[in-house]
């Protein structure tokens, strides 16, 4: 998969919005901005998918070389996930490809679109605080220092605890058995 930009890089994308489904991809005209669902409900029985709708709004909107106009994008979006994962083919090379990141904004985006039947004007404002092409962290925050104090002094606690009874359960068996381990004296 391409880098994606840093974060500290400014992007401004600008391009008239269509609400892109199997009917329309080919109507679609350089400089675009194809707004394209991820929800695997919307391709259920038709003959294409997500990923191949992906692929087919690239090539309509700009081909596979981003310098053709600095106009368009691809956003994916999702009304019932807070953002969408694509992971294109080894000869996928469209890079300016985005997804919303809250499916109730995606929603409300989508029916204004639905509504709306005349050209929208769209720039993207990019959040890019937590983009890396490679590392998407599904698992959510990283634990505190106090998770991992809590840890290490649980498996300190085990350790100890596992010592006292080897201790003690050593001098229940020398005190019933002195013939074995010795006399007292």
């Amino acid at each position: 998969m391409p880098a994606l930009h840093s974060c500290r890089q400014e992007i401004r994308i600008g391009g008239v919005t269509v609400l892109t489904s199997p009917d329309n991809v080919a109507d679609l005209d350089l400089g675009n901005f194809a707004y394209i669902s991820c929800d695997p409900s919307r391709y259920s029985g038709g003959n294409i998918d997500a990923a191949s709708l992906i692929r087919t709004a690239a090539q309509e909107i700009g081909g596979f070389n981003p310098a053709n106009d600095p106009r368009g994008a691809i956003v994916l979006y999702s009304t019932t996930s807070d953002y969408c994962s694509f992971i294109p083919d080894e000869d996928f090379q469209y890079q300016r490809i985005f997804t919303s990141t809250n499916a109730t904004d995606a929603a409300a985006f989508e029916r204004g679109l639905e509504d709306d039947q005349s050209d929208v004007l769209t720039t993207i404002q990019l959040d890019q605080s937590s983009v890396n092409g490679n590392n998407i962290n599904t698992l959510g925050p990283s634990p505190t220092t106090a998770v991992a104090m809590i840890i290490l002094y649980s498996i300190t606690g085990i350790i100890t605890a596992l010592f006292l009874i080897i201790i003690v359960t050593g001098a229940i068996r020398a005190h019933r058995h002195p013939e074995r381990y010795g006399p007292r004296t």
